[in-house]
């Protein structure tokens, strides 16, 4: 593959990117301890109604 656009490089390298985070492949972020979705939620829900 030519480099002569880097536009078309850069473009292309966002859009594996974002594949590679849409099925959640590992080395896309999905699988690092602590970034869960279930993670989110029990801070959202502590920050929203603090533990006495």
């Amino acid at each position: 593959m030519s480099a002569r656009n880097p536009l078309a490089v850069a473009g292309a390298a966002l859009m594996v990117a974002l594949l590679a985070l849409a099925a959640g492949l590992p080395g896309a972020g999905s699988d690092r301890p602590g970034h869960g979705q279930a993670v989110n939620r029990a801070a959202k829900a502590d920050r929203l109604e603090p533990r006495p």
